[in-house]
């Protein structure tokens, strides 16, 4: 289909996952479910939701996972972000559900300007790779005709603390840094190093927490940041 969803991108950081869609909390999510098919996380399950109407077989929703480890620094040459770009919906060629596995591994740019979510056996894109736009800012990501992962270009403008609607304007720069780092020391191997007791880790972590909690700008995302690192400080300190 030649039209991106005309939805705006919500990062969810307690969930964590990036929702797409006309919904705008759980219940209604799941009362989408009656009208479409497709992929969906149920119950022991671990599968990204995408969803599909009934009656034309159109992309209506994304619920994207973000994945609990955080991939090495070489993941940032993966080049996703410099393959061919295509805007367009998707549609499906029967009506019947299917499964799409969440990825897992993920990797956000020190200055915050993608983030990027594969599964393990992605190989390197090449001429058979392409990003396609589904959304404002987000991009499913096929090689060879298989969707192997997807991409959420300035994460930080899409940051919310549950199904609200994220802040109008502009991230300030001094967010986008602190996302990366608050994502980096809430997944793996950051997460092992503090539930082992490692001193420099808890350092790490602490040194975040005082520093969002002073500053003064974009208040409202980092608090957000804020919530999730004091959430991980109290879990592992009780």
């Amino acid at each position: 289909m030649d039209d991106a969803l005309a939805y705006t991108p919500r990062f969810v950081l307690s969930g964590p996952f990036v929702a797409v869609g006309a919904y705008t909390d759980l219940q209604e999510k799941e009362g989408e479910l009656a009208s479409t098919f497709g992929s969906a996380q149920w119950l022991w399950s671990e599968d990204d939701d995408l969803r599909f109407r009934l009656a034309d077989r159109e992309l209506q929703s994304l619920c994207l996972y973000l994945p609990q480890t955080t991939a090495a620094s070489d993941f940032a040459e993966s080049g996703w972000e410099r393959v061919k770009r295509i805007t367009g919906r998707l549609r499906t060629m029967a009506d019947r559900n299917f499964s799409i596995p969440q990825t897992n591994s993920c990797w956000i740019a020190p200055d915050a300007t993608h983030l990027i979510c594969l599964r393990n056996s992605t190989p390197p894109p090449g001429a058979s790779s392409f990003c396609l736009t589904v959304a404002p800012d987000l991009d499913l990501l096929f090689t060879q005709g298989h969707l192997v992962g997807w991409m959420l270009g300035d994460p930080a403008r899409y940051l919310t603390a549950d199904w609200e609607m994220p802040a109008s304007e502009a991230p300030a720069e001094a967010t986008r840094s602190l996302l990366a780092r608050t994502l980096a020391m809430t997944t793996s191997p950051e997460v092992e190093a503090i539930e082992d007791g490692d001193p420099e880790a808890w350092r790490r972590l602490r040194g975040l927490v005082e520093e969002l909690r002073a500053v003064g700008e974009d208040r409202r995302r980092t608090e957000i940041l804020q919530v999730a690192v004091e959430r991980l400080v109290e879990w592992y300190e009780s």
